[in-house]
């Protein structure tokens, strides 16, 4: 893992991060040197490093699998907040079972069960169609 760390940010120092880039993300990929030795990254900050290297390539589609994966609530949120940032300056697509961070951070959903697409639509409307409610939110989601 480290030496693959080393060496993303060894190209990555060639490229010139993108003005669009959020502060948090920009002093990420700035400050890390690529030593994890005794000190691994913590999983969030992995993530923050990762979006960093996909948007110092100036993409035209961020698609992201699973960002809130693994990581706490409070990371979470933090990483939602960074996403928010970026939604406007990138086309996203986001794969994500955290239905907090979609519904925060998606203008269209579609949900899919057993390969196939069950609804599609703005966030309130997935929120409340009574297929997606039963498959996947139950009674407590907020």
């Amino acid at each position: 893992m480290r030496a693959r760390l080393t060496i993303a940010a060894s190209l990555l120092r060639r490229q010139a991060v993108p003005a669009e880039v959020p502060g948090c993300i920009r002093q990420r990929f700035e400050a890390f040197d690529g030593d994890t030795a005794g000190n691994p990254p913590q999983k969030v900050e992995k993530r923050g490093l990762e979006l960093a290297m996909a948007l110092a390539m100036r993409p035209k589609l961020l698609l992201l699998d699973e960002p809130m994966a693994g990581i706490g609530r409070k990371e979470s949120e933090s990483l939602i907040g960074v996403l928010r940032q970026l939604k406007g300056r990138f086309s996203m697509l986001l794969i994500e079972h955290d239905m907090n961070a979609v519904f925060a951070l998606a203008d269209r959903i579609s949900v899919m069960t057993y390969g196939r697409i069950l609804a599609t639509g703005q966030p309130d409307t997935i929120r409340s169609n009574p297929q997606v409610v039963t498959a996947y939110l139950g009674e407590g989601l907020e």
